[in-house]
This record gives C-alpha cells, sequence and structure tokens, in this order.
C-alpha cells in the first residue's frame, strides 16, 4: 500500500498503546518490547 501522502510504500504493521506507543511488525500480546529489527517504539 503506498502512502496518500508522500506516494512511498509503507510498511505493514500494528501500532500498540498502552503505557507506550510502539509499531511493530508482528502483533505483541503482553509486552511491546521490540523483538524484531523494525519494531519501533514510539515515546
Amino acid at each position: 500500500m503506498s502512502c496518500p501522502e508522500c506516494g512511498k510504500e509503507m510498511k505493514q504493521g500494528f501500532l500498540q498503546t498502552g503505557n507506550l506507543v510502539a509499531f511493530n511488525k508482528n502483533r505483541h500480546k503482553g509486552s511491546l518490547n521490540p523483538k524484531y529489527e523494525e519494531d519501533v517504539m514510539i515515546l
């Protein structure tokens, strides 16, 4: 899927929230800690 703003290819993943916000390649249950290099913690 392309970004409607810039037209670049978007990464597939999950935006997950709790006390922290994380964008993860796969859906994490229980912990948002990064498991993959592509996972990103958003502070």
